[in-house]
């Protein structure tokens, strides 16, 4: 289950961070297909991080259950939300966000 877990949070970041490396390093070209590659695939690692949220819920403690669910929301979600204010944000190369 961890090991299901850490893979697929490290999937995501990758993915994420792809989208971000290609905006400021690369073509527009990179960065379109990033981008269209992130929103083909965000929603399904959110899906299966949270399956795996859920054994962790029957499978561990209440506090480390509550520890990678205060995980999964205050920095997955959170950071889904600053990529995509980031995304949207004209000045994308010089915004606070990066």
């Amino acid at each position: 289950m961890l090991e299901n877990l850490a893979k697929q949070l490290w999937e995501f970041e990758n993915l994420a961070l792809t989208v971000s490396y290609y905006k400021l390093n690369a073509s527009d070209e990179k960065y379109q297909n990033a981008l269209q590659e992130y929103d083909a695939k965000a929603l399904g690692y959110f899906s299966n991080i949270r399956i795996e949220l859920s054994k962790a819920h029957r499978l561990t403690s209440a506090d480390t259950y509550q520890m990678l669910y205060d995980f999964y929301r205050d920095w997955l979600i959170e950071m889904d939300a600053i990529l995509s204010k980031a995304i949207n944000d004209n000045n994308f190369r010089d915004s606070s966000l990066w």
